[in-house]
């Protein structure tokens, strides 16, 4: 509708909201616009939430699943970002009835091969790819985003990028502290491996794990707890995973005395005497199980 052409009030009326809308939709894109773009210069960590807080919206849509395969694709093509995801994800899984020295000790000790001069351009490529996905996420409506956790981020960035040392102690023993904090205050999930008796422990277990926890598990850990669900030797079920673990570890470690680093060879050792001393415990076996298939699959 052409303003010279308005005859009548209702005409002026309605171009008038038409005008209004339009202004609406151009503003909350500019601001839209302005978010992905500072979305786009976040940290790995909070990239990696926001991009998961958006996923479902983007299923909906043809494009919005290329871009899912986009950001899976750049995440595992990246050493970088494939070793900041797992990272996270331990982190993430790690609950409050786990060994957090054990845990801690592990990242701590272990070498997540991510490089200074190269990470932050590769951060920047999947924060782009974020900032796509929060326009198409957004092209319907408002869309609620997790908060921030600079301190968590800024430690694990600097547990991710760098080794201990007799220079860096205290900076290392400060990351780590957060990192435990973190754990320790962050929203406790019900462990499913709770305190019962093992007849109990059989009956129920598949029936909680089926309600509530089937989309936080990988299928290898599925597959676990459901073989640790049903049987009565449960202990062999755990060595048989802490050895799959071990191996995996020493298979590495080979790799890394056949290439002449020594250093890390050293580091993978200290990593295998910690899960050679890790013991059977009921009371955290689900958590204990899963941590090891994790670790195992960092290699």
């Amino acid at each position: 509708m052409n303003i010279n052409d308005i005859k009548t009030i209702s005409e002026l009326e309605e171009y008038r909201q038409r005008v209004n809308e339009e202004c609406d939709n151009r503003r909350r894109k500019i601001t839209n616009l302005t978010k992905a773009s500072e979305l786009s210069e976040k940290p790995f960590g909070y990239i990696k939430e926001c991009f998961e807080e958006i996923s479902p919206l983007l299923f909906e849509s043809k494009d919005g699943k290329n871009l899912i395969n986009k950001y899976i694709k750049t995440v595992n093509e990246s050493r970088n970002l494939s070793s900041l995801h797992n990272l996270y994800e331990s982190v993430r899984k790690v609950g409050n009835d786990s060994d957090l020295d054990f845990f801690l000790d592990s990242i701590s000790k272990f070498d997540w091969n991510v490089n200074k001069k190269t990470v932050n351009e590769d951060v920047r490529t999947l924060g782009m790819i974020l900032a796509e996905g929060y326009i198409m996420a957004t092209d319907n409506g408002n869309v609620d985003l997790p908060s921030e956790n600079q301190k968590l981020d800024k430690a694990l960035e600097y547990i991710s990028e760098n080794s201990i040392n007799g220079k860096n102690i205290t900076d290392y023993s400060n990351a780590v502290s957060i990192v435990k904090e973190h754990i320790k205050t962050k929203d406790a999930s019900e462990n499913i491996f709770e305190e019962k008796d093992l007849d109990e422990l059989a009956t129920d277990l598949m029936e909680s794990f089926n309600k509530k926890y089937e989309g936080e598990f990988s299928e290898e850990e599925i597959t676990a707890l459901k073989e640790v669900s049903s049987t009565t030797d449960r202990i062999s079920v755990f060595e048989k995973y802490k050895n799959q673990c071990i191996d995996k570890i020493n298979e590495t470690k080979e790799k890394y005395a056949a290439d002449g680093d020594m250093n890390s060879v050293k580091k993978l050792s200290n990593v295998v005497e910690q899960v050679s001393c890790k013991s059977y415990n009921l009371d955290t076996l689900g958590n204990d199980i899963c941590n090891l298939i994790e670790l195992k699959n960092i290699f």
